[in-house]
């Protein structure tokens, strides 16, 4: 996973005295790093074979916007924006790519945890806020939502800190292995 520069950016970001929004662009963009190297590993960055569905997109394309200009007041602006989209639907969705990375790697996180960190991921994105007013909670999740993903990643069994507390937590706690003595 190549995570030296993923933990440069997790530092920077715990670091660094900007607003919470550009801290938690920081970590969602190392995130979305760490998930397309997993699918590019994993062989799931796309849901047919890429040529394939290239294949077929200008027909998918025609019906498409032939069903919205016949269904929907929509402008011809609006239709080549939806028709600049089309190759997107030969990709997985994010959370659902999320989802399966943390099930694949065994992190300690939830479904609810992935649907939270997308969900501000989403809005932080596209709308530079969090999901609530409590900014520094939402920006705590997402720090604790990564450092779950590289602990799972580095296999790593033990004592943390939790970035949403600020105390100690176990994750898969270290169970060594006993050997008879001889």
């Amino acid at each position: 996973y190549n995570l030296s520069d993923v933990i440069d950016i997790i530092a920077l970001a715990k670091q660094i005295h900007i607003t919470p929004e550009l801290r938690g662009l920081y970590i969602v963009s190392a995130v979305d790093v760490l998930r397309g190297r997993w699918a590019k590993k994993h062989k799931s960055s796309y849901i047919f074979e890429k040529n394939s569905f290239k294949k077929y997109s200008g027909d998918i394309k025609i019906h498409i916007l032939e069903y919205l200009e016949e269904n929907f007041d929509i402008s011809k602006k609006y239709l080549d924006l939806v028709g600049k989209k089309i190759p997107e639907l030969n990709r997985p969705a994010f959370r659902d790519q999320l989802k399966e990375m943390i099930y694949s790697i065994d992190a300690n996180l939830t479904e609810e945890d992935a649907d939270t960190f997308g969900h501000n991921r989403n809005l932080l994105v596209h709308e530079a806020s969090f999901a609530s007013d409590e900014d520094l909670k939402e920006l705590m999740s997402i720090f604790y939502f990564m450092d779950s993903l590289v602990l799972a990643i580095l296999n790593y069994h033990g004592r943390y800190v939790d970035a949403r507390t600020g105390s100690f937590a176990s994750i898969r706690p270290y169970q060594p292995q006993t050997h008879p003595k001889p």
